[in-house]
């Protein structure tokens, strides 16, 4: 706690010496602690990736860095505000904390420049600029009405989030409650996404999911994919099929899902008769992993005979393809079919690799119906 008061002392101005609220304490905390994390990987990387550098200056800022953090976008953007290497968007943030860096130490009429070469928008990245400069150059009010429109507009971007935090440092004793209630979110946020990993880690998915749901009720939309993707895993342990497929429809990528619960979620569809979903689902899932492929290969075969599609269901189950049981399973469904010499095919592999009662169970599938 001792330095994160020195923290705070760097980032306050010298009109604003009184502690923050103890929500303000406790996000700058949470946000020290990540980038001091972050920072070994970002310093190797920020001298070849541009990116990665204006996101080691916002660490430096989140540390109390604040001259360091000045002299490194100063280095990046040039006195012409360049950073040739940024996207349009992201010259666009780095010119913004730019700004606000060096409001922040005392350059009122550079912060003024730096602001009016960022892209002319209406904004929560705009407003978070004016707020932090307003607040900076003492007109608080004014600031405080930026960070309200802010929130109000824009509630879930995260830059509306940083300016409330930003200007509470600066004027902790008229923080509004727009501004309150936006700077205890990424708390609540962290918290409820531990809580759900502890949930998920005893086995409990629907308390997992309970968790992930409030946590994405307070998340900015950044925070938002990565309990998303807790969610959908805590979805499928709890059994809900259609928590999980919505979960999913909100990440917008399915490869961004661990694999084996995107194949637990369409043995699950399945189990509720909803074999098209599946296949759907089954038919953009990709793995390296061998086990996990034999066990897609299986779903995908108990799909297609869900559906009554025998073809689709004997083009996949190649040899070696999919469990052996699943491919005797095939192999009655086949022969029921009259498709005598398929099944037989399919059990000439299947048989082989089964023991004990599947064994001669897949031995008396075949003598049946060799009759």
């Amino acid at each position: 706690m001792t330095h994160l008061l020195a923290v705070l002392l760097a980032l306050q101005s010298p009109r604003a010496r009184a502690a923050p609220p103890a929500e303000v304490l406790e996000a700058l905390a949470g946000a020290r602690h990540q980038c001091q994390d972050a920072m070994s990987g970002l310093d190797a990387r920020a001298a070849d990736d541009a990116v990665a550098a204006v996101e080691r200056a916002d660490c430096l800022y989140r540390l109390g860095r604040l001259g360091s953090a000045a002299e490194a976008l100063a280095s990046l953007l040039g006195p012409a505000g360049g950073g040739d290497a940024l996207s349009p968007h992201d010259r666009g943030e780095a010119l913004a904390l730019h700004a606000i860096l060096l409001a922040r130490t005392d350059r009122p009429a550079d912060a003024e420049s730096a602001r009016l070469r960022m892209p002319s928008e209406d904004s929560a990245r705009d407003h978070r600029v004016r707020a932090v400069l307003a607040a900076t150059h003492g007109r608080l009010p004014a600031a405080w009405s930026l960070v309200d429109e802010a929130l109000e507009r824009w509630p879930r971007d995260p830059h509306a989030v940083r300016a409330a935090a930003e200007v509470a440092v600066l004027d902790p004793d008229r923080v509004t409650p727009a501004a309150r209630a936006a700077i205890r979110r990424p708390v609540e946020v962290v918290r409820q996404h531990n809580l759900a990993v502890s949930a998920l880690g005893a086995g409990d998915g629907p308390r997992c999911l309970t968790h992930v749901e409030q946590g994405l009720a307070a998340a900015t939309d950044p925070e938002a994919p990565r309990l998303q993707e807790l969610g959908y895993v805590c979805a499928v342990a709890a059994g809900r099929p259609d928590s999980a497929s919505r979960l999913m429809l909100a990440r917008r990528s399915v490869a961004a899902l661990p694999a084996a619960s995107v194949a637990r979620h369409a043995e699950l569809l399945l189990s509720a008769g909803r074999s098209r979903e599946a296949s759907r689902l089954l038919g953009v899932l990709r793995t390296e992993d061998p086990s996990l492929r034999r066990d897609v290969d299986s779903l995908r075969i108990r799909a297609f005979v869900q559906e009554g599609d025998l073809d689709g269901a004997v083009a996949v189950a190649r040899p070696g393809a999919g469990h052996p049981g699943t491919r005797a399973n095939l192999a009655r469904t086949l022969g029921e079919a009259g498709r005598v010499s398929e099944a037989m095919a399919l059990l000439d592999g299947a048989c082989g690799e089964l023991e004990g009662r599947a064994a001669r169970d897949c031995q008396g599938l075949r003598d049946w119906l060799s009759r």
